[in-house]
């Protein structure tokens, strides 16, 4: 079976839906497995509403979403930005709050846009994961999971700290990114033996950084290494099934995998800050996903 892998990373999401308008429109390429994390469980969940055959509509109709999208559909600030970062170092009885950010426009966006019985009944499946701020433990959702679908996209968009935690049943959950970036293993043990992989940056912290940046930029830059990090063990993680496939040591389902990955061109800009839900900016990213697509599957 092929696997269509989609790494987080924010606003930069919007590189993976042109990358997506070149697959699925251009080359007519057909998914039976989606694995997301992050923004790519957003995107991925979005996909994996079509069934075979729809890959085309599909793509176009995760565009016109991005196209609709701007940070007032993403996110807002605690009362009204008043205290600005504030909230989220106070304590609860003070008004204190679990994020930097409320996520309540894309809660709305989500549980309004998503449709999950569709995602159930369109013959694919999908893999979305977030991790237990209870448990400290990885979770997974398919498309088996209606009920809960949309909270588990939102739980794995949750942006450690800027972005609210998502509560499931009684448990606390956040952006699957904490525990695997792009997740490759979700898709072989699901029985992939092809994979296309799209991440939103190469596995290396690229673009200049100022040294006098204030406390926020800090911690973007700081994730951002973590997630460089992650994304590297992922890939390896990959490589690792494959050599114990050869061994014979693989559990029974697993194959052995060929992947293909798509990086944004570690020598250009990088795809902006991923909080940053710029139309003008994502609109530029989706060219360029486009572009970097079409010369890498011709």
């Amino acid at each position: 079976m092929k696997a269509l892998v989609l790494s987080g990373g924010g606003s930069k999401g919007a590189y993976q839906v042109g990358a997506l308008m070149w697959l699925l429109r251009e080359r007519d390429h057909e998914y039976q497995i989606i694995s997301g994390t992050s923004v790519g469980a957003l995107n991925g969940a979005w996909l994996a509403q079509y069934g075979p055959g729809k890959g085309a509509e599909a793509a176009l109709a995760l565009q016109n979403l991005w196209h609709e999208i701007d940070n007032d559909k993403i996110w807002q600030k605690w009362y009204w930005g008043l205290l600005g970062p504030l909230p989220a170092f106070m304590p609860k009885w003070l008004g204190g709050k679990q994020s930097v950010y409320s996520t309540k426009p894309l809660r709305e966006l989500v549980t309004k846009k998503l449709r999950p019985k569709a995602i159930r009944d369109s013959g694919k499946l999908l893999r979305v994961g977030a991790v237990s701020l209870t448990t400290g433990k990885s979770r997974v959702w398919t498309e088996k999971d209606v009920a809960d679908m949309a909270k588990a996209v939102l739980a794995s968009s949750a942006f450690p700290m800027f972005f609210e935690p998502v509560r499931v049943g009684s448990e606390l959950y956040t952006d699957h990114g904490v525990r695997e970036t792009t997740p490759i293993e979700q898709a072989i043990m699901a029985g992939a033996t092809e994979i296309d992989v799209i991440t939103t940056g190469p596995a290396k912290v690229i673009g200049k950084f100022d040294n006098r940046a204030n406390g926020l930029a800090l911690v973007q830059r700081t994730l951002d290494a973590m997630n460089a990090e992650i994304e590297t063990w992922d890939r390896k993680a990959a490589e690792l099934l494959n050599a114990l496939v050869d061994l014979g040591q693989a559990p029974p389902h697993v194959r052995k995998v060929t992947i293909t990955t798509l990086d944004p061109n570690a020598a250009k800009k990088s795809l902006g800050d991923p909080l940053d839900f710029n139309p003008r900016q994502i609109r530029a990213n989706i060219n360029r996903g486009y572009e970097d697509a079409s010369k890498l599957w011709k």
